[in-house]
């Protein structure tokens, strides 16, 4: 076979491939169904509800996609497609049947943001500092958006804006068509808690250990309130605001004021002294910072991108672990 023989089959191939995967997802766009799991917790207020009505009797492992490193993004799901961040810095496009990979897409840095799907465009963000648009049938980016540090924060999109948290202390609603921000709101510390958006607001938690209620249209503060909540995303239900406290609560709390309706102690029960007391144990004989684990390749990686002087991360045991120019 000759040479040109051989160019031309290659290329005949690689055309029906990209046919394929486009004609895949662009068929799926026409038959989508009306309750879809499109963003983080499902939909802008994150009720996590579906009513969806065609569930398993039984629980199976049906397919299996494997990627180059750790998944802590959360899937969605819409046009027959599932959408998922991965640490190895990629957005993965797969088939909802047979977990086929339709695309990927490499952003700078890991994907731990989880992806929403919205008018045929995926929106995500980055640890690369940056809140992306990708075309859902092709995988063409479409925009990218600068938002700033480690970007965790999982976007909600409603009214033609998109929602999202930064690593830089803000809180960012963008135009869902051109990435442009519309308006950003300054908390005190990192927002990786995901923003809900209910009945013309926004709420969202910051590792300011408040969570702020923002007007959605304007980004002006209507309340915030002192929970402990760090990285507890909220559930806007009803006029109340549920989210979880890094102290052990679990809040409710009036939408229209911030004013706390209840809260809940998440504790052992009394019947149970012999586990608390092991428990208590260990910790005094093994001692770790709060979080200490979770949080340690955050400051790594923070640390590393700063433009400060020579530092040092330490382990509990005061040896040097890791260290830098």
């Amino acid at each position: 076979m000759g040479k040109h023989q051989q160019l031309l089959i290659i290329s005949i191939a690689f055309v029906l491939l990209q046919f394929t995967c486009v004609s895949t997802a662009s068929t799926v766009n026409k038959s989508a169904v009306t309750d879809e799991w499109s963003m983080f917790r499902h939909d802008p207020s994150h009720s996590a509800y579906t009513t969806d009505a065609r569930l398993a009797d039984s629980v199976r492992v049906l397919w299996t996609f494997k990627t180059w490193k750790g998944v802590t993004s959360s899937p969605t799901v819409a046009y027959g497609c599932l959408l998922v961040g991965s640490r190895d810095w990629r957005v993965y496009c797969l088939n909802i049947s047979n977990g086929e990979q339709i695309w990927n897409y490499s952003t700078e840095n890991e994907v731990n943001s989880s992806p929403a799907i919205y008018d045929g465009s995926v929106y995500v963000g980055s640890d690369d500092g940056y809140a992306y648009r990708i075309d859902v049938a092709t995988g063409t980016p479409l925009w990218k958006s600068p938002v700033g540090g480690l970007v965790r924060s999982s976007p909600a999109i409603a009214g033609g804006c998109v929602y999202i948290g930064s690593g830089d202390h803000d809180a960012f609603c963008l135009n869902a068509s051109d990435g442009a921000t519309i308006w950003r709101y300054p908390t005190s510390n990192r927002v990786h808690s995901s923003p809900a958006v209910s009945d013309g607001a926004v709420y969202i938690a910051s590792r300011d250990f408040h969570v702020y209620a923002l007007n959605a249209s304007t980004g002006d503060q209507i309340w915030r309130r002192h929970t402990g909540s760090v990285t507890s995303s909220p559930n806007v239900h009803d006029g109340y605001v549920f989210i979880g406290s890094i102290d052990g609560y679990v809040c409710c709390l009036n939408a229209s004021t911030g004013s706390e309706m209840t809260q809940y102690y998440v504790t052992l029960p009394k019947n149970k002294l012999e586990l608390f007391m092991a428990l208590e144990a260990d910790r005094l004989v093994n001692p770790i910072f709060r979080e200490f684990y979770s949080e340690r390749d955050v400051l790594v990686e923070e640390r590393r991108m700063s433009e400060n002087g020579e530092g040092f991360f330490f382990n509990v045991s005061g040896k040097r672990a890791t260290s830098w120019a």
